[in-house]
């Protein structure tokens, strides 16, 4: 019974995780769609009628499909996770996929110099560092926190009850 309360307790840390990597990816899809989306409306402004292309209506319907996806996911996340870990998580992992989704569909590294080359992908690593340093954070629940004696406002209100008694 103790080991599935263990491998139940590691799952409801997991999850929050999870949701928010999958909101993140979701995000990431989402700029891509939006940013087809522009181009579309771009295009059929200067008079070429992009709407008369059945694969328009899959990019913005992909579009609408993404962000209703990513809110879901990052609400589920935050709904069952501490938000210290789970904001974090989302933005890196957001940040990351954009970046290299971005780099692959729109080839923005071909112009890269050589410090540039070294800088950027050294500045990706620390942003993934610091999101698996923050998953390391023990979260406190409000239980855990009225628990604590060294909270100031506990020890007040413990001191004025002994002092009426």
């Amino acid at each position: 019974k103790d080991k599935l309360k263990r491998r139940r307790t590691k799952l409801m840390h997991v999850l929050p995780l999870m949701c928010a990597a999958l909101s993140g990816l979701m995000g990431a899809q989402l700029n891509l769609f939006a940013k087809s989306t522009i181009e579309i409306l771009k295009s059929t402004a200067r008079g070429v009628n992009e709407f008369v292309h059945f694969e328009t209506y899959i990019i913005i319907a992909c579009m609408i499909i993404f962000v209703v996806g990513q809110i879901h996911w990052l609400a589920t996340a935050l709904h069952d996770g501490d938000v210290v870990i789970v904001v974090p998580a989302f933005q890196a992992v957001f940040v990351v996929f954009t970046i290299f989704s971005g780099a692959a569909y729109f080839a923005e590294f071909e112009n890269f110099n050589t410090l540039q080359s070294i800088m950027f992908p050294l500045g990706t690593v620390i942003l993934i560092f610091g999101m698996v340093g923050l998953g390391f954070h023990k979260s406190r629940t409000a239980e855990d926190l009225l628990k604590d004696d060294a909270l100031p406002l506990k020890r007040k209100h413990v001191e004025d009850a002994s002092e009426s008694s």
